[in-house]
Formats: C-alpha cells, sequence, structure tokens
C-alpha cells in the first residue's frame, strides 16, 4: 500500500479555504498459491457430547483418525492471484463569515471529485498427476504435525497432520512427465476491472438563532459514473469471453438540516436529519456470467440501484 497526499489552507481577509489532493494505491500478488487436499469417504464416527458446548467427534478406526496412505488424494491446485486498487482524491472547501453576534453565520461550500479503480486478475488451475501412487509416497513423507498445545478450546481438538508448505512449494508442476495443469475457467468468471467517478459539490449555512439555538443547512449534489467488465464462462460450450463494457450514472440530490438547543452549561439536545446513499459492492455491479451444466447461471448486476438511507437522530 501506498498513499501520497498534498493539502493546504489559506485566509484571504475574512475568507478561509482548504483543498486537498491525494493519491493511493493498493495491490496484492500471491503468485504460486497451492492446495492439496485429501479426503476420507464412508467411515463411522462416535460422538461424544457429555458437554454440549465441546462435542467431539473421533473416527470408530483410530487408524484413519490422522492423514496416512488410508485417505485419498481429493484435489491438486494451483492460483495466481493479482488484485489492484487505486484512489485518486481533489477536494476544496471554502468559508465565507457574513453576520455576527447572536445571529453570526457562515456559508460554507466545496467541491470534491473521487476516481477509483479496481481490477483483479487471477487464474487457477487443477493438477493432474500421472503417477499418483509414486506422488503420493513422496506426498506423505513429507507432513507435519500442526497441532499447538494449549489450543484455547481443549488440546483434544488436534489439528492433525498435514503436507509441508516447504514441500508443495518446491513442486514443479510444470514437469509434463509427471503432471498435467489444467486451466480451471470458472474461477476466471471472478475477474473484472470496475471503474467509479464521483463528483461531488454543496452548499452550507452554519446559523446562530440567539444565545440557545443554532442550525447548519445543507444540500449535497452528487453525479456518479460506473463502468465494469467482466468475463463470461460457457461450462457446457467449455468458451471463456469478455463481457461488453457497462457504463451507468446517477445523480443524488441529499439535504441535511442539524438543530442545537442549549438547555444549559451541562445540557444539550440535538436534532439531524440526513441523507446518504447505499452503493453496491464493486463485483456486484460487474457484468460477469458464469454458466454450469446449461441450467445453472451467477450474473452480476450493473444496474443495482443506489437507495437512499435518510436519518433522524
Amino acid at each position: 500500500m501506498m498513499q501520497f497526499s498534498l493539502n493546504g489552507e489559506h485566509l484571504m481577509g475574512k475568507i478561509k479555504a482548504d483543498w486537498g489532493l491525494s493519491y493511493s494505491k493498493a495491490s496484492e500478488d500471491r503468485p504460486l498459491e497451492r492446495y492439496i487436499n485429501f479426503t476420507m469417504e464412508q467411515s463411522d464416527l462416535k460422538g461424544d457430547v457429555t458437554d454440549p458446548k465441546k462435542p467431539f467427534m473421533t473416527l470408530l478406526d483410530e487408524s484413519l483418525q490422522d492423514l496416512n496412505s488410508s485417505w485419498e488424494l481429493d484435489e491438486l491446485t494451483e492460483e495466481n492471484q493479482n488484485t489492484e486498487d487505486v484512489d485518486m482524491v481533489a477536494k476544496l472547501n471554502i468559508e465565507i463569515p457574513m453576520a455576527s453576534g447572536d445571529f453570526k453565520n457562515a456559508l460554507k461550500l466545496g467541491a470534491k471529485y473521487k476516481s477509483k479503480n479496481k481490477e483483479r486478475d487471477n487464474n487457477f488451475f487443477d493438477i493432474q498427476i500421472k503417477d499418483e501412487d509414486a506422488f503420493l509416497v513422496d506426498a506423505l513423507s513429507n507432513t507435519k504435525n500442526q497441532s499447538k498445545d494449549d489450543f484455547m478450546p481443549g488440546d483434544k481438538y488436534n489439528v492433525g497432520t498435514f503436507v509441508t508448505k516447504e514441500y508443495l512449494g518446491s513442486i514443479d508442476f510444470n514437469d509434463a512427465d509427471m503432471f498435467e495443469k489444467e486451466a480451471n475457467y470458472a474461477e476466471y468468471a471472478g475477474n473484472f476491472n470496475a471503474s467509479e467517478n464521483i463528483t461531488a459539490g454543496y452548499i452550507m449555512l452554519d446559523q446562530k438563532l440567539g444565545n440557545k439555538w443554532s442550525a447548519i443547512i445543507g444540500l449535497r449534489l452528487e453525479h456518479t459514473t460506473t463502468e465494469n467488465k467482466g468475463k463470461k464462462w460457457d461450462d457446457d460450450a467449455e468458451v471463456l469471453s469478455d463481457t461488453p463494457e457497462e457504463k451507468n450514472d446517477y445523480t443524488n440530490l441529499l439535504p441535511n438540516l442539524h438543530l442545537k438547543y442549549k438547555l444549559n452549561k451541562n445540557s444539550i439536545l440535538r436534532f439531524a436529519y440526513t441523507n446518504t446513499i447505499a452503493r453496491p459492492d464493486y463485483f456486484k455491479l460487474v457484468p460477469f456470467q458464469e454458466i454450469e451444466d446449461g441450467d445453472e447461471i451467477s450474473l452480476g448486476n450493473p444496474d443495482l440501484e443506489q437507495p437512499h438511507r435518510p436519518t433522524l437522530t
């Protein structure tokens, strides 16, 4: 993560102004993320629920209780993940004092521009093993017991034995004599590129109403544009393609009112009416499509609405 910002404050007679510029970038790279999973099917269990807050299940065949050659290999996978998020913000605020005394007031106005771009570019591979028996002998000779003493729920909950990360990370999956890498394109459907640009302006009056009352009345205008592009995966046709770029824009007018009444030097009554909008998560707006077995489909919705959220306090 990195962030750069530049800010300024100015006094021009009675007029105050402040401004700011910022740039931030966050990225995450997770290369060669690998998982090996084992499974044990149709095994009888026995349970101990003497203490209902700490139920405990074990296998009747104690020889299967921990990882060994009786377990079957379920899957072996490799994934490379890359995610990037870039934000740029520019803002300006101006305060203009007008009246003084018991009816002191000030007019405040400002503008803000925010640009956000988020991109995810992952790939995913299922690894097929050509000589599974030889591989399992090698893998099961490189294991480690990951159980920990003083585990919070109790020492009886042992994590057990796993293939070591050092061994799993050292395997050359590009060795064509031992392995075959097959891209799992259903996972690629989660890749996307999304951008959101918000241009906003506001005007606000901060007004005293005698010795006890004061009010803040404001109006904010926001215009938002979005551009989203995703992937389409058809399981039957085995085709991965880009979806058309979807664009959307909307404008929101957001009024706000704050009232304050001073009962005495120790007590203040406040009333506030505020307005915000609930923006959908970026990925929910991406027009991705994932079709499985011809009868199950997952879709993103770039036309999701941004509902208002008025609040009284």
